[in-house]
């Protein structure tokens, strides 16, 4: 049982996609839950059990709308609209470079970077969108 997106977007379990959003949220200046315990909230508080932060003035204004996207979408069901899988794919091309480490296994194939990964899911975005088409989730 794991997340199946469509496109070829991500294949893998629901914990390989928080992996994922985790190392996204890194690279743009935030911490996802569950949180490393030496991030603090640049308003200095402390993450909340479910909440996650970004740096605001790290993703370019034109990046925004897609970064919303990928972080505000439910892991186990929905769509990413035509339109959102644009801006989903600009975002993930941009926050690629910016993204470290390795993800292990479960998540498309075992050792593959995360900004593969992002590289990955943006070309499943593009194709969605080449084709008129939403990219689910399921």
């Amino acid at each position: 049982m794991g997340l199946d997106c469509s496109h070829g977007a991500f294949n893998g379990a629901y914990s390989a996609f928080n992996r994922f959003r985790r190392a996204i949220c890194a690279a743009i200046g935030g911490s996802w839950p569950p949180h490393d315990p030496a991030w603090r909230n640049p308003t200095g508080g402390t993450p909340g059990d479910d909440e996650w932060y970004y740096d605001d003035d790290a993703v370019p204004a034109e990046h925004m709308a897609g970064m919303l996207a990928i972080m505000e979408h439910s892991d186990c069901g929905g769509e990413l609209t035509p339109e959102q899988c644009r801006n989903v794919s600009g975002f993930l091309r941009w926050a690629a470079p910016r993204m470290t480490g390795e993800t292990g296994g479960h998540l498309i194939r075992a050792g593959l970077a995360m900004g593969d990964v992002a590289i990955r899911f943006a070309a499943g975005c593009d194709l969605a969108a080449a084709a008129g088409e939403s990219l689910t989730f399921g």
